[in-house]
């Protein structure tokens, strides 16, 4: 949970850019895209998304007074963005100008529950992420994967230990930066004999998607923006294809020679 109002306002500020920057490339017509098994538009999910805003703070007293959590999705991308907009930095505004540190102790009734308004802060900003994790979940079942999501490095890293993935996943922001990154540090020193058989995929937001050279440069296979994920199952369709042409031959016969 959030203990201080500052620590809300930093990481929000970044969730805000980083959810403006994916809803600017909706337009009208993607808002009707199907993603996942469930059939879930891009539109919804994004009306989802700016919707739970009020829906959730609202019940902790702020005043948040748009989006309506009840109102049928729009058919225009531009409004949804503004909707996102609007209630993104309403809140942030709110919690500043209403709310201390203190505050962020008190308890509402949520869902049946007593929260403290830190947890409940953390559960948005957890929710908003939540969405980002399950698209590509999704976009990595379509595929073929056998999806596992890890909560944490060293959830993901003490899994590594017993199990060999052949897709890993992995957002730059997660721990700060790449450079600082442990877990990245872990993926560049793995052994030659483990991780040529693992198609390491970083999504961020500086990242250029589908550029070879950049992917080489950060000793992964593939980079993807996170502004393309809603095509992510289309990109890992095109290049772990290449991926296992250019490889395949060479891991087979390592495998006959007993290299692998």
């Amino acid at each position: 949970m959030f203990t201080t109002v500052s620590a809300f306002v930093n990481v929000w500020s970044q969730e805000l850019e980083s959810t403006q920057k994916l809803l600017k490339h909706l337009t009208d017509r993607s808002l009707s895209q199907a993603i996942g098994p469930e059939s879930r538009t891009l539109g919804r999910l994004a009306w989802h998304i700016t919707t739970s805003i009020p829906e959730m703070m609202n019940r902790t007293g702020l005043a948040i007074t748009s989006p309506d959590p009840e109102s049928p999705v729009p058919a225009s991308a531009k409004e949804i963005f503004n909707a996102f907009n609007d209630a993104a930095i309403a809140l942030l505004e709110q919690v500043q100008a209403k709310w201390t540190d203190a505050t962020l102790q008190e308890e509402d009734d949520m869902y049946g529950e007593k929260w403290k308004r830190g947890s409940t802060l953390m559960a948005l900003v957890l929710h908003q992420a939540g969405e980002e994790r399950k698209r590509i979940g999704d976009s990595l079942e379509a595929v073929g994967y056998q999806v596992f999501m890890a909560d944490t490095v060293s959830d993901a890293l003490e899994r590594m230990r017993f199990v060999n993935f052949s897709c890993i996943v992995f957002q730059a922001k997660l721990e700060g930066n790449l450079e600082q990154s442990t877990f990245h540090a872990y993926m560049r020193a793995l052994p030659m004999d483990r991780r040529r058989y693992i198609f390491y995929l970083l999504i961020g937001e500086h990242f250029h998607t589908l550029y070879n050279l950049e992917a080489l440069s950060y000793s992964a296979n593939l980079t993807v923006n996170t502004a393309d994920l809603r095509h992510l199952d289309i990109v890992l369709r095109k290049s772990i294809p290449t991926y296992e042409e250019l490889f395949g031959p060479m891991l087979e016969e390592l495998g006959a020679y007993g290299k692998r």
